[in-house]
């Protein structure tokens, strides 16, 4: 592993650990905002915008944890020929859908950041706490850049067959999550 890959796995695990600590917070503050609506006859009540907030704090986890599940190959496989192929027509498969991603998450970053721009010339402001709709999507721009990058190192990883990915018999490749 070259160490831009290290840096870039090392950066993907900091934004993973950082989005599941904004989706727990996010957790804990839906929990106290239905508890405020339970008790909402002895003057607490819900959380005020927690709807707005994790609309926010959704986007943010998902392109925050996004690169780990790049990095990690974590995404959805369906294996059951596959690893009955031949190791060069696995290794040829993995190589097409890593180029498949990188392709997809550079549109996806694209997309958000046209958004992003979108958003801020217009001022949209959401509807409760009236906080500018652009904090969401810049929020989300580095965890969604940071994918292709990641996305780009698995790509490379393919292409020299260090991923190891998809072979024969091999659970189709499967990273540890740890």
């Amino acid at each position: 592993m070259t160490y831009f890959n290290k840096i870039t796995t090392a950066a993907a695990r900091a934004f993973a650990l950082i989005g599941g600590v904004v989706l727990l917070l996010m957790v804990v503050m839906t929990i106290i905002s239905v508890i405020g609506r339970g008790i909402n006859a002895y003057g607490l009540g819900p959380i005020p915008g927690d709807f707005e907030l994790v609309e926010f704090g959704s986007a943010f986890v998902i392109f925050w944890i996004l690169p780990w599940a790049q990095i990690k190959n974590g995404h959805v496989a369906v294996d059951v020929l596959a690893r009955h192929f031949p190791k060069m027509l696995n290794r040829t498969i993995a190589v097409i859908s890593q180029m498949l991603i990188v392709a997809m998450a550079f549109y996806i970053a694209r997309q958000l950041t046209l958004g992003f721009m979108d958003k801020l010339n217009y001022g949209e402001m959401s509807f409760i706490l009236m906080m500018p709709v652009w904090w969401g999507y810049l929020a989300a721009l580095p965890g969604a850049y940071l994918w292709v990058v990641a996305a780009i190192v698995t790509l490379t990883e393919a292409v020299r067959g260090c991923e190891g990915g998809h072979e024969g018999g091999n659970e189709g490749g499967r990273h540890d999550l740890s």
